[in-house]
């Protein structure tokens, strides 16, 4: 345990902390680290240096910075999971990497709504309606003016107009539902 610590540049109370709250489990046998590569791996999976001091989280940033230098030693995660199950254990940078991603997307809709880019759809659904009802208003008024403006049209001309009218609204409005 005191030789790993030394490899992380660590207390060997903090390893002892991270096996005994399960942050490493894979890597330990008999309270002891037996392998150090996967001890890393579970340390970096499941380790969170959001509270911790400035200079751990330089020395941590130093060393992802040098393994990501490194060749890799296989396919790296995918940013977000893609489909998490609600009962499945994260780990906390993926907890934090997660909560992180929607607080961004939360922001960014704030913002493209405060600018004006988003709006309510219970409020496009109210204006389009005003509009259709304003259309089909105008358009069922259209045989009559026809009727006024063309004074040789007959009675049946004028019917015909409405029938037409009414279909082409009714099929507007079976194509939208």
């Amino acid at each position: 345990m005191r030789a790993y610590a030394r490899h992380r540049g660590a207390h060997h109370e903090t390893v002892r902390a991270a096996i005994e709250s399960g942050r490493l489990r894979e890597s330990v046998r008999d309270g002891k680290v037996v392998d150090v590569a996967l001890a890393d791996r579970e340390w970096a999976r499941n380790t969170s240096y959001s509270e911790a001091p400035i200079s751990v989280r330089e020395r941590e940033a130093a060393r992802e910075l040098a393994a990501s230098k490194a060749p890799a030693a296989g396919p790296r995660p995918a940013p977000l999971p893609a489909d998490v199950p609600p009962d499945s254990e994260l780990s906390s940078n993926e907890a934090a990497r997660i909560k992180t991603y929607w607080q961004a997307r939360q922001a960014e809709l704030d913002y493209r709504q405060e600018a004006g880019e988003l709006v309510p759809a219970r409020d496009v659904r109210a204006k389009l309606e005003d509009v259709f009802r304003t259309c089909r208003t105008h358009l069922l008024g259209v045989p009559s003016r026809a009727r006024q403006a063309m004074p040789h049209l007959t009675a049946s001309d004028v019917g015909t107009l409405e029938n037409l009218v009414r279909e082409a609204l009714d099929e507007l409005a079976e194509s939208a539902s």
